[in-house]
């Protein structure tokens, strides 16, 4: 039990406890750090808050504990991830496609297919069309588009960057954790 064993390094420690009754005793932390800085000749400055009580201010260890015990539910999410591109590949397309590495939207948009999920009928898939003949190409895997002109400048830029976009786990799949007090 802590109180035994603090105590038991010396009886003078006996000051950093506060009987809640007589079978609990509750550790004055802040007296002990505080004692613990000025024997080291450390100023202490105390601001009174109550992390507890202050929920938009502050995180409490006691406050998740207490809350653990109640029925809630916490739902936990994050945005999608982003791959690490690692194979460029060549694109063409008219001036007015898109400008992403990881997908593209326009007129006359070309790849291999083994590369990308190339889309000449957007409304099969839900996607807006821009202008007349529009299409997409969404990259597969840890693959980059790139144009033939100045391709070597766009491949030193992007190889081994992070990217959003494309067909890929990181950014198909959504993590979620779902959190249950012990009350529930």
């Amino acid at each position: 039990d802590f109180y035994k064993n603090f105590i038991s390094l010396s009886k003078k420690n006996n000051i950093y406890f506060v009987s809640k009754n007589e079978e609990k005793k509750l550790f004055d932390l802040r007296k002990y750090v505080a004692d613990k800085l000025l024997k080291l000749k450390v100023k202490v400055d105390h601001v009174n808050h109550d992390t507890f009580k202050e929920k938009d201010n502050f995180f409490s260890y006691r406050r998740s504990q207490k809350l653990s015990e109640n029925d809630f539910t916490v739902i936990l999410t994050s945005d999608h991830g982003s791959i690490r591109v690692q194979r460029d590949v060549m694109v063409s397309a008219d001036r007015s496609a898109s400008s992403g590495v990881r997908y593209k939207y326009g007129r006359n948009l070309n790849t291999k297919d083994k590369n990308a999920l190339i889309i000449k009928e957007p409304e099969k898939y839900r996607l807006p069309e821009f202008g007349p003949q529009p299409s997409y190409l969404i990259a597969k895997d840890d693959i980059y588009f790139v144009y033939p002109n100045q391709a070597h400048k766009y491949q030193a830029k992007f190889k081994n960057s992070f990217q959003h976009g494309g067909i890929s786990m990181e950014e198909m799949m959504v993590p979620v954790a779902v959190m249950k007090g012990r009350g529930s």
